[in-house]
């Protein structure tokens, strides 16, 4: 039982993350519709007018750190 109590709030936290950045997701969406492939730069300008804290650092190779 504790699992499935785990689970539930796993899910109700991301669903709530999900519809809080709903429109910043429509937004990538769409410019991944139109551009096919965004770089860590266009996903940045993308997302700036969404933004509520700091993005996260890019290391060399393009992967993205969370800090």
């Amino acid at each position: 039982m504790q699992v499935v109590k785990l689970l539930r709030e796993a899910y109700e936290r991301v669903k709530a993350l999900l519809k809080k950045q709903e429109k910043a997701l429509h937004g990538l969406a769409n410019a991944l519709l139109e551009y096919e492939t965004l770089d860590a730069e266009e996903i940045k300008c993308i997302l700036l007018p969404y933004r509520e804290g700091p993005f996260p650092e890019q290391q060399e190779g393009g992967e993205l750190v969370f800090a």
